[in-house]
């Protein structure tokens, strides 16, 4: 199920003849499939069938994000990615996507928007089919950010590539890399990653699980209490900042310009960065380079892409949201901001979230996915 904004028909549903501008509830995506893996980009989704792994998508498809094989029209339906692709997990960004083949861990695919490098084929050209990232790289793991991509090697080592002007790369320079480039972070090996818009944070193992970040920081979302990363320091000894801050996050999430982390499943989550709408949770809309908690104890994050808005679900799979809800993306049948929490209404049980720019999805343990904004 989806809900929020739906000027691309990223909520995938309509009605008759009618197609909504946005959902303040969540509506179930038309076909009749079943998901098992579910990502939102800035105007456009990407789900995996549960039926043979294969991937379809959904939504804006200028520069050929949905990666159809065309970039002529969007789309409701979800409609299968060219060649039948499988991964074992999909990572979307605002107009690009990526993944590693389920057969083979050293392949990397992305399609879509790549004026600034983001698919990593040693080019800049729009590709509305899946292509190949340059290198034989076995990520574990890849986190999509705004315009730029990175990926986690076995032994926790980071490579990025893609826009590079606010030094999201993290390779201590500012030009765009259009191939994987290992990211500066000295001894420090990471266990996760997350991005945003235009950042990109780490969680690293070799000082309690501390944070480590580098990329923009406008709206203080790297924060003041996270071990930054800086080409003009030595870091090859962390742990001068953060640790107390960060006991062994389990979940960090990255929003456009704001980070939440949840310590362990049942704690509070604590937020930082912008808050110009309030999703910080805190009741105020003032920027915070503090990370601070929310006031409720959660089970899970959704805040990426969340463009000023953050999603959470309680232990039975409820969902909260807080921040813009101008599109409908808090899913409490309303349209404007809260400074508070607030439940997204319907009663469904959700057992993975991906937060969108102005829209939400949510998957359940039988398969259906609900969108709304």
């Amino acid at each position: 199920m989806c809900w929020g904004l739906n000027s691309s028909y990223q909520v995938g549903y309509y009605q008759g003849n009618t197609v909504s501008f946005f959902h303040a509830t969540p509506v179930t995506v038309v076909g009749g499939y079943s998901f098992s893996d579910l990502d939102a980009g800035g105007f456009h989704n990407c789900a995996q069938l549960s039926s043979d792994g294969t991937i379809s998508c959904w939504g804006w498809n200028q520069y050929g994000t949905l990666g159809i094989g065309s970039s002529t029209e969007n789309r409701i339906i979800p409609t299968p990615v060219s060649g039948e692709v499988v991964f074992s997990s999909i990572e979307v960004g605002i107009f690009m996507s990526c993944g590693v083949l389920a057969s083979d861990p050293t392949a990397t695919y992305c399609f879509g928007m790549n004026d600034r490098g983001g698919l990593g084929d040693g080019t800049f050209t729009n590709r509305s089919a899946p292509v190949q990232v340059q290198g034989s790289n076995a990520f574990t793991s890849l986190s999509a950010g705004g315009f730029h991509v990175c990926g986690l090697l076995g032994d926790g080592t980071a490579m990025c590539w893609g826009q590079n002007s606010d030094g999201e790369v993290g390779d201590c320079t500012n030009e765009h890399k259009k191939v994987p480039t290992a990211v500066q972070s000295g001894n420090v090996r990471f266990s996760a990653l997350s991005s945003g818009y235009y950042h990109t944070c780490g969680v690293y193992s070799t000082n309690n699980d501390a944070i480590l970040c580098w990329g923009s920081d406008e709206y203080k979302q790297l924060g003041d209490n996270v071990l930054e990363l800086d080409c003009t320091t030595d870091i090859d000894e962390p742990g001068i900042m953060g640790a107390a801050l960060f006991p062994k996050p389990v979940l960090l999430s990255g929003g456009g310009n704001h980070f939440c982390f949840l310590a362990s499943p049942g704690s509070e989550p604590k937020c930082w960065g912008a808050n110009t709408d309030g999703q910080l949770a805190d009741g105020t809309t003032v920027n915070s380079a503090i990370p601070k908690p929310i006031g409720q104890s959660f089970y899970s994050i959704a805040t990426v892409f969340g463009d000023s808005f953050s999603c959470f679900t309680k232990e039975d799979g409820a969902a909260w949201c807080v921040g813009d809800g101008n599109m409908g993306q808090l899913g409490n049948n309303d349209t404007v901001d809260s400074y508070a929490l607030v439940e997204v209404v319907g009663g469904h049980k959700f057992i993975e979230m991906a937060a969108g720019q102005r829209h939400m999805c949510g998957l359940t343990a039988a398969g259906a996915i609900y969108c709304w904004g």
